[in-house]
């Protein structure tokens, strides 16, 4: 990346410049730095003492979040996903990939409504999606704020956990408004 491009902080051009970086990712490389991010998280504390985890159903060019789901739910652990209604995310427990559908503009597969759906409280663990992020854990995610709004209106106590690859932190800290809130840990190949 140009250093001019580099040094910029505002968020919207940030999200564009990873996104296209993101999106250059060879598969092959995608899926080596996937394996790893997942068997970190796999072998954490976090994953070890919690039995709730609201995780997302990653996209195409995301740190792969189906073996972690699939690992979840192997070691008897509880998963959510969310489902935006309206402006708003709801998470819904999934007990196997028959619970998900495409069924939003996006494209993102979400579960269906016949799933249970989840109290923020009985979260322990939330994987969150971003783009990039900086020392700090404050995130850019894709600019619609669904998340930020979750997280601002439920002040629930659970860990907001990222998954990324190294080359999506930034190396500086960068702006951020009142209602972003910084994950707890990042885990990165």
């Amino acid at each position: 990346m140009k250093n001019t491009e580099m040094e910029t902080k505002n968020k919207k051009n940030l999200r564009k410049i990873y996104l296209k970086t993101l999106k250059n990712v060879s598969k092959s490389t995608y899926q080596k730095w996937s394996k790893i991010i997942s068997q970190k998280f796999n072998d954490s504390h976090y994953f070890k003492q919690n039995n709730v985890f609201a995780v997302y159903h990653a996209l195409p060019y995301e740190v792969a979040t189906k073996e972690i789901i699939e690992v979840l739910w192997k070691n008897l652990k509880r998963v959510c996903l969310p489902r935006i209604n309206n402006e708003h995310l709801e998470f819904y427990f999934i007990n196997s990939w028959n619970d998900i559908v495409f069924d939003n503009e996006f494209a993102i597969g979400q579960p269906n409504l016949n799933c249970q759906k989840a109290n923020g409280s009985e979260i322990d663990c939330m994987l969150v999606p971003l783009i990039a992020f900086d020392k700090d854990y404050y995130r850019i995610g894709y600019g619609k704020g669904f998340y930020d709004r979750y997280l601002n209106e439920n002040k629930f106590n659970f860990n907001k956990l990222g998954l990324a690859f190294a080359m999506q932190k930034i190396p500086y800290i960068i702006d951020h408004d009142s209602w972003d809130v910084p994950l707890d840990y990042i885990f990165t190949n």
